[in-house]
């Protein structure tokens, strides 16, 4: 198991630059409205991005460190919170939701899964972040993030109504580096990583093809307990 993670972080290595892009680009809007917001003499707002910044940049330490752990550990004893995690990934997509005007339908509970924090926040930007791409040309984009527990595990099912997967690419999806993706906008690294990530605990990574249309990834996670919370 340890010399399979390690084989994967050696195929992961340049997905740093993957990992990081959603950050960089949120640093990029908000120390230019930054600028703005001082010059106009709105301290307020601009301190207020500037609060934002720093958590950003720490968010991004983080994920590098969690990287370098993810090929030394030989667990992943960490807890997280659903509810904490879709929203700072739904933060980090912020602008494309705008710019997308998209319906998201929000139907899990705030569990407590057995994952690192960043770590499975890592893997819901991936998998919104994809969702995202996939609706592009979708004149009414929807997404849900529909939850269920299943023999001590929880289940987040991230579902689109974008133009599905085609049959030769779904044998491709989990590979390392395919993507479909054009230029530099994507290293094929995101669902790789995802999968391992979710592994790690004990959890994994599937996907569904709807009969209406879309795609939906399915996160599966060991619960810390067995208890919910109300859905949120």
């Amino acid at each position: 198991m340890q010399a399979g993670k390690l084989a994967a972080i050696g195929q992961m290595s340049t997905s740093i630059a993957h990992e990081l892009n959603q950050p960089l680009a949120a640093l990029r809007t908000l120390s230019g409205n930054t600028v703005r917001f001082l010059e106009r003499g709105a301290l307020d707002t601009a301190s207020a991005n500037l609060k934002t910044i720093n958590e950003l940049i720490d968010r991004m330490g983080r994920i590098t460190a969690s990287l370098r752990s993810f090929a030394r550990r030989g667990d992943d004893l960490g807890q997280a919170s659903l509810g904490k995690a879709v929203d700072a990934a739904l933060q980090l997509l912020g602008s494309r939701l705008e710019s997308s005007e998209l319906q998201l339908h929000r139907d899990f509970s705030d569990v407590q899964v057995q994952i690192d924090q960043t770590r499975l926040e890592q893997i819901l930007v991936n998998l919104i972040g994809n969702a995202l791409d996939a609706m592009q040309a979708q004149p009414q984009p929807e997404l849900w993030l529909e939850g269920e527990t299943v023999d001590g595990k929880y289940r987040l099912r991230v579902r689109d109504n974008g133009h599905g997967i085609d049959a030769e690419t779904r044998k491709h999806l989990f590979e390392p580096f395919f993507t479909t993706k054009p230029g530099e906008q994507g290293l094929g690294l995101g669902l790789t990583l995802s999968a391992s990530l979710a592994a790690a605990t004990g959890g994994n990574l599937g996907v569904e093809h709807p009969a209406s249309g879309g795609t939906a990834f399915v996160l599966s996670l060991p619960l810390v307990s067995p208890l919910q919370a109300e859905p949120i």
